[in-house]
C-alpha cells in the first residue's frame, strides 16, 4: 500500500514505498544525482552509493517502516517512522530528516536517519 502521510511532498511517499518492497533502484531515483545520505555514522553520496546503501541495508532483513509523525516546511521535512521486521529489537522508531533540492522538493537532496531517542 502507498504511503502518502498527509502535507509530505509526493518525493518521501515514493521513498516510503521504495523502502519498505526493497526496491533500490527506486529508492535512488527519489533522489537528485549529486544527493546525500547519512545513516548510522557513515555518508553516501550520489545516487550510485544510495543505491548500494538501500539494498546492502535491506539485505536479509525484511524492514516495514511506518510513517508516525510527520513535518513539511519548505525544503525541509521531518518523519518519524516505526522499523518492524526481522531483526533484534524490533519495532524501533527513526527520524528521517529530508532536505529537498527546490522549492516544489521534486527530488531529495540530503537524508539524515537516526534512531529516535
Amino acid at each position: 500500500m502507498p504511503v502518502k502521510p498527509a502535507g509530505l511532498p509526493e518525493v518521501i511517499g515514493k521513498f516510503f514505498d521504495a523502502k519498505n518492497v526493497h526496491d533500490a533502484d527506486a529508492v535512488a531515483r527519489t533522489f537528485a544525482e549529486g544527493a546525500h545520505v547519512e545513516d548510522d555514522g557513515k555518508t553516501y553520496r550520489g545516487r550510485q552509493e544510495i543505491r548500494d546503501w538501500s539494498a546492502k541495508e535491506s539485505g536479509g532483513v525484511q524492514i516495514v517502516l511506518t510513517v508516525t509523525e510527520a513535518t513539511h516546511h519548505g525544503r525541509e521535512a521531518v518523519v518519524i517512522a516505526d522499523a518492524s521486521g526481522n531483526f533484534p529489537g524490533s519495532p524501533l522508531a527513526f527520524v528521517f530528516r529530508f532536505q529537498g533540492t527546490h522549492d516544489d522538493f521534486s527530488e531529495i537532496n540530503h537524508l539524515a536517519i537516526e534512531l529516535k531517542q
